[in-house]
């Protein structure tokens, strides 16, 4: 049976140094930092914590040092600041983007959980064919006694 990875670790740009679970990460991409480091452009990652961390390098970086078996879910699309991946193992959601949308080159917007989404400039027949890819390829194995429920 298939064991978890160990948590990992990374450091935000501002210094501080996180243990966290590498299968709760669901998207890297990059914005002005919201930690009030500037309107510098840097890499944030989103899942491990309540908003985004802003760790810099690049997102092929980060999901190399990932464990294998995770870093596959990652689909990488473009942004509106650049190159981000998202894993395809958590988008709940693509739509059309709408007047929500502030950037008028988003043409999908990919949602992870219910409230949490990323525009992406690809149109969603090709953002749903990449996931769907992915998603084809990963095995999901369920450690759950059937006969409980």
């Amino acid at each position: 049976m298939p064991k978890l990875p160990k948590l990992a670790e990374v450091t935000s740009l501002r210094g501080s140094t996180y243990v966290y679970d590498p299968t709760k990460v669901v998207a890297l991409f990059q914005m002005a930092r919201i930690d009030g480091g500037g309107e510098e452009v840097a890499l944030h990652v989103v899942g491990i914590g309540a908003m985004p961390i802003p760790i810099g390098g690049t997102a092929d970086a980060f999901v190399a040092n990932l464990d294998r078996t995770i870093a596959v879910q990652f689909v990488p699309f473009t942004g509106g600041n650049g190159p981000m991946k998202i894993k395809a193992t958590a988008v709940s959601l693509l739509m059309p983007s709408d007047e929500r949308v502030h950037d008028p080159n988003v043409k999908c917007v990919i949602y992870f959980g219910a409230t949490q989404y990323l525009g992406a400039l690809e149109d969603v027949p090709t953002v749903r064919a990449a996931v769907d890819g992915i998603r084809d390829a990963v095995t999901v194995q369920y450690d759950i006694d059937l006969d409980l429920f």
